[in-house]
């Protein structure tokens, strides 16, 4: 029984000294600038590198400020081309405020428009 509480006391003791808490901060936390979509066929007979696959079949790709929060997101029609763009702009608190969409002639599509009061609640929203 004696046995038994020493090797627990002992790996207690091992698990506690091993535990450690780091702790990171905001400059040094490492974010995501942007995320890359694509798809191809896996029927194909030759290899793709990623380099190409991203190059070649681009789905969407999201860009990210410093905090990770999205403030670009942009599509892309099965030959490559951007078929729309959107543009987030956010508060600092980070809730969006207005959402641009624009065409592939980079033409406003429509945008959307949120108004907060002073606790963070939406008052109204405008498209």
């Amino acid at each position: 029984m004696k046995m038994k509480i020493i090797i627990c006391v002992l790996l207690l003791g091992i698990m506690f000294s091993c535990t450690s808490k780091k702790t990171i901060s905001d400059e040094n936390r490492i974010a995501v600038k942007s995320i890359y979509t694509a798809a191809y066929s896996p029927r194909s007979n030759r290899e793709l590198s990623r380099k190409n696959v991203l190059k070649k079949s681009p789905m969407e790709k999201e860009i990210f400020n410093k905090k990770g929060e999205i403030i670009k997101f942009i599509q892309y029609d099965t030959d490559g081309s951007i078929y729309q763009t959107t543009i987030n702009h956010l508060n600092e608190n980070g809730y969006l405020t207005q959402r641009e969409v624009f065409d592939n002639q980079n033409k406003l599509k429509y945008y959307v428009v949120t108004e907060f009061d002073n606790n963070d609640s939406v008052m109204s929203i405008v498209i």
